[in-house]
């Protein structure tokens, strides 16, 4: 959320103006004001990933959604000081001038300064008074803001224009929601504002790729991946990675975790590979000959350019383990080529629901995807009935159907 608005500092701004100080926005306020800066952002977020990180939310997953805390946190600091009248500003409790810091990584270094303490200590006592604002905020209120900031992302549409997806909102939620565990077991509070919303009332539809979409898809990456890569390598990765991931479902963090000694190719031509999923928990998934066929190909392709003795399945353009950065790029340039959206989560969705609509049931899809949670499958199973009954009632003609009523009863009478 844009915060620039909500900055009200007419002096400092006039006297950058004035001076024509070479210097960004954010050096010239603490050179201006006399503050140290000595805690970065990347510790305030350092910090948090160590309390969100457990046996049940991998690293990775802290990681990709961090940016969410961040906007969370970015959001609380507009509502606690620089809106209200800057009633909760802890700096101003303490008689010392309130500044309106623009920024919340501002506001926690002119902190450093007025309490006298050092970033160790600041992190030791973040969540005891005076230091911690969010304790003089009462239950009510910080529903009434998380209401106000789901409804944001939920109605603002991304800088590309696109509105959030109902899955993207419910990620918000959901990664709330641990925010708020954090802060009850940090603080000693019974904070429930999280729980007043619910992830099934913005989850309808799990929205998969459609099927002429998903045509699409695969055509333009079967015969054209070298567009969509600087190499043939390159190339024969992307479609590589695309084809498994949609065959097998697998999360983004699996596939960069893949080694080549994960997949045990059987006489057939099919495969098993070896999954660690989510919470250390092992699993198999089967791999079709076609993909593995893919995998091959790729892996002759990797071995005629370097010495390969990398065990991971698959390398960067640098030839290392690749990164879920890497594969989010591949996602986006096919995106913006093709015009349908994509992301390995979109891909995994339609896996699921596409494994369904070809028989499976609600243990087959534990198996395979690694869901722990009969809830989770059970919401997969539903959504595909959900679009087999969409499709069912396109071709659905009322009055065949009463005809042909119609006439049976008149066979019947006969």
């Amino acid at each position: 959320m844009n915060i620039n608005h909500l900055i009200n500092n007419k002096d400092i701004v006039n006297k950058f103006n004035q001076n024509s100080f070479i210097m960004d926005k954010n050096t010239f306020w603490y050179k201006t004001n006399n503050i140290e800066k000595k805690i970065m952002e990347s510790d305030l977020v350092g910090f948090y990933k160590e309390n969100l990180t457990d046996n049940s939310l991998s690293e990775s997953t802290v990681l990709s959604n961090m940016h969410i805390y961040e906007k969370w946190r970015d959001f609380l600091h507009i509502k606690t000081l620089l809106s209200n009248q800057n009633k909760y500003c802890n700096i101003k409790k303490e008689g010392a001038k309130c500044l309106q810091c623009p920024h919340r990584n501002m506001h926690v270094n002119y902190a450093l300064k007025v309490f006298n303490i050092t970033p160790d200590e600041f992190f030791e006592k973040r969540y005891e008074p005076p230091i911690n604002i969010i304790k003089y905020v009462s239950n009510n209120e910080l529903k009434t803001w998380y209401k106000e900031f789901i409804n944001y992302y939920k109605n603002t549409p991304k800088s590309n224009g696109e509105m959030r997806s109902p899955n993207t909102i419910a990620t918000y939620i959901k990664q709330i929601k641990r925010w708020q565990n954090v802060i009850n077991k940090e603080t000693n509070r019974n904070l429930d504002f999280a729980d007043s919303i619910k992830v099934k009332e913005v989850i309808n539809i799990l929205d998969p790729i459609s099927p002429v979409e998903l045509q699409e898809l695969s055509r333009e990456i079967l015969n054209n991946s070298q567009y969509y890569a600087s190499n043939l390598l390159g190339a024969k990765r992307l479609k590589c990675i695309f084809f498994l991931m949609l065959q097998t479902g697998l999360r983004l963090n699996e596939v960069c975790e893949l080694n080549k000694d994960n997949l045990n190719v059987l006489s057939d031509g099919t495969g098993e590979l070896k999954i660690l999923g989510k919470g250390a928990k092992e699993r198999i998934v089967g791999v079709s000959q076609e993909t593995i066929i893919l995998i091959k190909d790729y892996l002759m392709e990797r071995n005629s350019k370097i010495i390969d003795n990398n065990p991971a399945l698959f390398l960067n353009s640098n030839f290392e383990r690749i990164n879920r950065w890497s594969i989010i790029e591949m996602l986006k340039r096919i995106s913006k080529k093709t015009g349908i959206k994509i992301n390995a989560h979109k891909i995994r969705r339609t896996s699921a629901t596409l494994r369904v609509q070809d028989g499976a049931d609600q243990q087959d899809l534990k198996n395979n995807f690694g869901w722990s949670s009969d809830k989770v499958a059970n919401r997969y199973m539903a959504s595909a009935k959900n679009i087999q009954s969409i499709n069912a009632q396109k071709k659905f003609n009322p009055f065949v159907t009463n005809q042909t009523i119609l006439e049976n009863q008149s066979d019947s009478s006969d």
